[in-house]
């Protein structure tokens, strides 16, 4: 069975999330926004569960104090931001505005991967303290 290994931590990434949501775009670029998030979920993952194809990468970020605090900062940011994507997916898929397609992401599925990369950041969080 093929295995990936974790892609690295891309800051820009969570800086692009914010972006679309503070623009009120969360659903006419769900799908950036989707592979934005899930494209952090793997990085959280390895800070969080470890990563077996590298040293550990969270005791990296807990020896530089300026790169925990940056990317705890951003994280905080992140949390809040994906909690606004979150109220505004719910309000559209309860509405049932967006109009299914075969090239277009599911809200719920959206929103199961925003609930899933929250998870992480509070894993991170209580790792953390």
């Amino acid at each position: 069975m093929a295995r990936l290994p974790y892609p690295a931590l891309a800051l820009d990434n969570i800086t692009r999330a914010i972006d679309i949501v503070r623009a009120g775009q969360v659903v006419e670029k769900r799908d950036l926004f989707a592979n934005l998030a899930w494209n952090l979920q793997g990085p959280l993952q390895a800070l969080v569960f470890g990563n077996p194809d590298a040293p550990p990468t969270a005791a990296a970020i807990d020896e530089d104090a300026d790169l925990a605090a940056d990317l705890d900062e951003r994280l905080d940011e992140f949390a809040w931001v994906l909690d606004c994507a979150r109220s505004q997916y719910n309000a559209v898929a309860a509405a049932n505005d967006v109009a299914a397609d075969a090239k277009s992401i599911d809200p719920a599925t959206i929103l199961a991967i925003v609930n899933i990369v929250l998870q992480l950041i509070d894993a991170w969080r209580k790792r953390r303290n």
